[in-house]
């Protein structure tokens, strides 16, 4: 199976809108990077509670990357730098969860697999785990949260 390592946008989206154990429900076991856990718990706010509690689980793991010194953007932040260099050390074996434009390109040039927030929403909807994937997306942009319901129409459009 595939280690699943998940950046801090992704995580924080879901907390807002309460459904963080979508993570758990699709990929059973997921990895963060200490600076990820850092970013998550940076800011007083309700959904840092949620991501708390998660954190305690079984199914949330915190790992560090090990010495890799691949060279990235100077323009990424650190939960995006050492999450690229997590899934880095078992490429083939990794999907990394990210949203950053900048990060998922470098990671793509990197030939590592990449998922985004609206496609783990698509996939949710078609196992129903949720039951609209706009509505998803549309509460996740009321809490601040960019993200495009184009991306959603795009991916349904290849049936994927």
């Amino acid at each position: 199976m595939a280690r699943i390592i998940v950046d801090a946008g992704p995580l924080i989206a879901f907390a807002r809108v309460n459904q963080i154990d979508l993570f758990r429900h699709l990929f059973g076991v997921i990895t963060i990077t200490p600076s990820v856990r850092q970013e998550c718990m940076a800011k007083p706010c309700a959904e840092r509670d949620v991501l708390s509690d998660a954190m305690q689980a079984d199914w949330l793991n915190v790992c560090s990357p090990g010495s890799l010194e691949q060279p990235l953007s100077l323009s990424l932040g650190d939960g995006e730098r050492d999450s690229i260099h997590l899934a880095l050390e078992d490429v083939p074996d990794s999907l990394l969860i990210i949203d950053d434009f900048l990060a998922r390109k470098q990671a793509i040039r990197l030939n590592l697999s990449v998922m985004g927030t609206v496609r783990m929403l698509y996939i949710a909807e078609q196992r129903d785990l949720i039951s609209s994937a706009e509505t998803m997306i549309s509460d996740m942009s009321k809490h601040g949260y960019r993200i495009s319901i184009e991306i959603l129409e795009k991916i349904r459009s290849f049936g994927s």
